[in-house]
């Protein structure tokens, strides 16, 4: 019994025993289930992350002892970004799927990272091949397993925008143009170099300032308040600033200022693209200003072109009204002596119009000079005062000439002619506008320089016309209709003709009680002349020798026959020649000839040419030239033809007889 119990005792302990194991058995088994269940949801959240993970996920499976690699699978992001089927390269080599993988620089990573281990980085780089261009980004490590995993970005996009943004700002950087950039209270945050060059300043002296500090003080307060108005709604602004340099220099800038956006519609900044337009508006206003001056010139052209006509018909119709008045049978003597003068007068007249429009045309071609000569100021004062001493007491005018130096001190070289053009200008205009009253004119030294005057009593010049009266086709009134008449050239050509002497002309003038001229030319700048004053042709002339024989050259008919009516008046036998091959015909025949007077301006054989080929046949025989055209070029070429002496036409018949006599 005892042993039965015993053994029931040793039964219910092993029975214990299988009880506890079985329950540890059931413990493990149900830990067991749980970390399965566990690692069944490890994995599948890591499957799941390895799937839809943003980034390219690719593992490889090395092959041949690393000399390869294909792929064991890729994630939802490869594909996309890689544009492939995971079926389609799962098992295939990666230098099949990516051809161009060595150049990429990423197959030698695999390899080391395969060998060492450890992790590598393969920096943003540029793969392309036949199918395929983009920017990667690949971090590649090794599992435990020995696969190598590459988890990469596709960074195209960002690298795209990087490369634009580098072309932007070095299209900004390197821009004609000046370019600043503000944040959206306007303080300035960027300038390109454009900027610095344009207005001095600096990035480090500008940044954060606000853009008045460019001001120049000449835009209105309404001027940037419609600015600032504008971009600030959001509007681009477009327009013209005077600003200042850094050193104070004004300028003009043309600027476009545009609000920039963000996405919210928020203006964020302001950028202002400026170009410097300083020389343009210049430019602009000399060209605004030449136009004006243009129209001007061509309205006081058109106005000189109706004057100049009324000046040419008026003494034209005394020439001829009075020429025609003439052929009347019951004229007195007294009568027909007044008309002749009146002729005479008319024709002054004209010829002073003709000779300024003649000196005009010399001044526009840059040809007109001086020609100085020994002269005795006190005899030209004398002149004009003789002159215009008649109209002054027509008008019951005081009329006074005053001299500066004594007789032997006013003998000097000057433009003779030129003096009495300026003087008899101006005495003419004072005498024309003076009703009553005095005239006065005259000279005196001061320093080294002549001071010439012309004074009046007379209407004066208005204030608004005495910045322009020396302007030519200027006049007091452009209406031809008016008591104003002339040409508008004289007092434009006095002050040419005083400036090229190395003088200044100047003008008082109070409306309504006179005018006051002056002008200078310098005095030590002519030589003092002791010798005594040549001929001048008022010289009392002698008697021609009996048979004394002159040819007459000339084309113009009535030419020839004045010439003749001058020498026939001093018993002198005239031949006469139509053109410059008949006077060398002529001269070959006719020995007896003893001075020729010679046009320059024929048809068949000119003045020129004949005056040399009668010098070679005949060069003692004087030729004494007469032309329209005697300006000191016309002279000079004269003169290498052979011509003793030049005469101007019209010509002077006292002047002519002087200069035969003076060469035979």
């Amino acid at each position: 019994m005892r042993d039965d119990k015993k053994k029931c005792v040793q039964a219910e302990e092993e029975l214990e025993a299988l009880r506890h194991k079985v329950s540890e058995l059931e413990q493990a088994l149900q830990d067991r289930r749980a970390r399965d269940a566990r690692s069944d949801s490890v994995d599948d959240l890591s499957r799941q992350i390895f799937y839809n993970i943003g980034q390219g996920v690719a593992v490889y499976e090395a092959v041949d002892n690393g000399r390869d690699f294909v792929f064991k699978d890729i994630n939802k992001s490869s594909e996309k970004i890689e544009r492939l089927r995971r079926d389609a390269v799962v098992g295939r080599s990666v230098r099949e799927i990516f051809p161009r993988v060595k150049e990429f620089g990423l197959f030698e990573v695999f390899q080391r990272v395969w060998k060492t281990g450890k992790p590598e980085h393969h920096p943003v780089s540029r793969y392309k091949d036949h199918r395929i261009t983009g920017w990667r980004d690949n971090y590649v490590f090794k599992l435990p397993g020995g696969e190598i995993v590459a988890v990469y970005d596709d960074v195209t996009r960002e690298k795209q925008f990087e490369e634009r943004l580098k072309i932007i700002s070095k299209a900004v950087e390197q821009s004609p143009v000046a370019v600043v950039i503000t944040d959206h209270e306007a303080r300035i945050e960027y300038v390109n170099p454009k900027f610095t060059e344009l207005t001095g300043y600096t990035l480090d002296e500008v940044l954060g300032e606000n853009p008045r500090v460019f001001k120049s003080g000449s835009m209105s307060p309404d001027f940037y308040e419609n600015l600032w108005k504008t971009i600030a709604s959001g509007k681009d602004w477009s327009g013209e600033f005077l600003n200042k340099k850094k050193n104070g220099e004004p300028y003009w800038e043309e600027a476009n200022i545009l609000p920039v956006k963000n996405s919210d519609g928020a203006i964020t900044n302001y950028v202002a693209i400026k170009t410097d337009v300083t020389e343009k508006k210049k430019m602009w206003g000399e060209l605004v200003a030449s136009k004006e001056k243009a129209e001007e010139g061509e309205r006081l052209k058109s106005c000189f072109l109706a004057n100049i006509s009324h000046e040419i018909r008026t003494p034209m119709n005394g020439i001829l009204g009075f020429s025609a008045l003439l052929k009347e049978p019951r004229l007195s003597g007294e009568e027909r002596e007044q008309y002749i003068e009146l002729i005479h007068e008319s024709g002054k007249r004209m010829l002073s119009i003709i000779n300024n429009l003649i000196d005009l045309s010399r001044i526009e071609a840059g040809e007109l000079t001086l020609s100085p000569i020994t002269a005795n100021l006190n005899d030209i004062i004398e002149h004009i005062h003789d002159s215009f001493a008649g109209q002054a007491t027509e008008k019951g005018l005081s009329f006074t000439a005053e001299k500066g130096l004594t007789n032997e001190e006013s003998l000097i070289v000057v433009d003779e002619v030129r003096i009495i053009q300026i003087l008899s200008h101006l005495l003419g205009n004072a005498i024309k506008y003076t009703e009553s009253g005095a005239v006065s004119f005259g000279y005196r030294k001061t320093g080294d320089m002549l001071e010439f005057s012309v004074k009046d009593t007379g209407i004066g010049i208005p204030w608004e016309h005495q910045s322009t009266i020396f302007e030519r086709f200027r006049k007091v009134s452009l209406d031809v209709t008016g008591a104003d008449q002339g040409a508008g050239l004289g007092l434009s050509l006095s002050k040419k003709f005083v400036e090229m002497m190395g003088g200044i002309m100047r003008l008082e003038s109070t409306p309504g009680k006179g005018s006051h001229f002056t002008f200078t030319i310098p005095f030590k700048g002519f030589l003092k002349s002791k010798a005594k004053q040549g001929k001048d042709g008022s010289e009392k002339l002698y008697a021609f020798p009996p048979g004394f024989t002159i040819l007459v050259v000339d084309d113009d008919s009535i030419s020839r026959l004045l010439l003749k009516g001058v020498l026939s008046g001093q018993q002198v036998e005239v031949i006469l020649a139509e053109n410059g091959k008949e006077a060398v015909e002529k001269i070959e025949k006719e020995p007896s000839i003893r001075v020729v007077l010679m046009d320059m301006k024929m048809p068949v054989m000119n003045g020129y040419e004949a005056t040399s080929r009668i010098k070679e046949i005949r060069p003692d025989l004087p030729v004494i030239a007469q032309t329209a055209f005697a300006d000191p070029g016309e002279r000079e070429t004269a003169k290498k033809a052979g011509c003793d002496v030049v005469l101007a036409k019209p010509i002077n018949p006292q002047q002519m007889l002087h200069e035969i006599q003076r060469h035979i």
